[in-house]
C-alpha cells in the first residue's frame, strides 16, 4: 500500500495507514493473514490450541483508519 490519499468508505474523510498487532507471551507480532479455514493439531490424542499454517498462503495485514470517524479497513498485502 503506498502514500496515496484513500478516503473513508462510510464519512469520506481521511484515512490513515496503520497495523495491527498480537501481544503474545509479552511479544509483539504483526497480524497476519493465512488462507482457508483454522487446524488445530493434535498431538497425542489432545487437540492443541495452536493453529498449522504451513503450506498456506500467509500474508501481513496491514489496516486504513479513518482520522475522523474511526471506521478501519483491512488488507493481506
Amino acid at each position: 500500500m503506498s502514500d496515496t490519499n484513500y478516503p473513508c468508505g462510510k464519512c469520506g474523510s481521511e484515512m490513515g495507514m496503520g497495523f495491527l498487532v498480537d501481544r503474545t507471551d509479552n511479544s509483539d507480532y504483526v497480524l497476519r493473514w493465512v488462507e482457508g479455514e483454522p487446524v488445530h493439531p493434535n498431538l497425542l490424542g489432545m487437540t492443541l490450541k495452536s493453529v498449522a499454517t504451513q503450506g498456506r498462503q500467509d500474508l501481513g495485514v496491514r489496516s486504513l483508519r479513518c482520522k475522523r470517524c474511526g471506521f478501519v479497513e483491512l488488507y493481506a498485502v
